[in-house]
């Protein structure tokens, strides 16, 4: 009788945590956090639920892991999208902001309504300040290496526009006028 490699049974355990992991994404995005049971996202993996809590301590530490998937996302996004002209770079995130609403709604879909549920959990607050003060920040130090007068100013303005941006395209959908947001957005803060 042939054994399982301890190599094998660590593989299918990182698979089971990322199935588990993207069942309760989808179900968040499109249940709600609030909506969604521990029953229907082991129903939607495909494993008990029982199963689920050898995996994850609860849908909070769940919700919180998807949330640090996102972190690290990105964090090697931000990474890859770096260039030394702050006008590249800037034209970069933009167009990856708005590649990320074309290509992954169900993503966004979540980050925007945490987002609007901030003061119900203390973890998600957290990771909207952090979040928030890293592309604030970043956006400053670009628009000032651009010559924006106000930068600090500007860069509130573009970081919220992002984030109305996303929430209207949650709402409206494929109706939202995405590609003429976008141009709109480079024209005015890429020279």
């Amino acid at each position: 009788m042939e054994t399982v490699s301890t190599e094998t049974k660590k593989d299918f355990k990182i698979q089971k945590r990322k199935r588990i992991l993207f069942a309760a994404l989808e179900l968040f995005a499109t249940q709600g956090y609030d909506g969604t049971s521990v029953s229907q996202i082991a129903r939607a993996a495909g494993i008990s639920k029982g199963l689920t809590y050898v995996y994850f301590d609860s849908k909070e530490d769940l919700l919180f892991q998807i949330i640090n998937f996102f972190k690290a996302e990105d964090e090697v996004r931000l990474t890859s999208l770096y260039d030394d002209d702050p006008n590249v770079f800037l034209k970069r995130l933009i167009h990856d902001f708005f590649s990320r609403l074309r290509q992954r709604p169900e993503h966004v879909k979540l980050i925007t309504s945490l987002m609007l549920q901030v003061s119900k959990y203390k973890f998600i607050q957290e990771m909207a300040i952090d979040k928030y003060l890293t592309y604030f920040q970043l956006m400053q130090e670009l628009l000032d290496k651009i010559g924006f007068p106000d930068s600090r100013r500007e860069a509130k303005l573009l970081t919220g526009m992002l984030d109305g941006i996303a929430i209207q395209y949650n709402v409206v959908g494929e109706d939202y006028p995405l590609t003429e947001t976008e141009q709109y957005i480079l024209t005015k803060y890429v020279s």
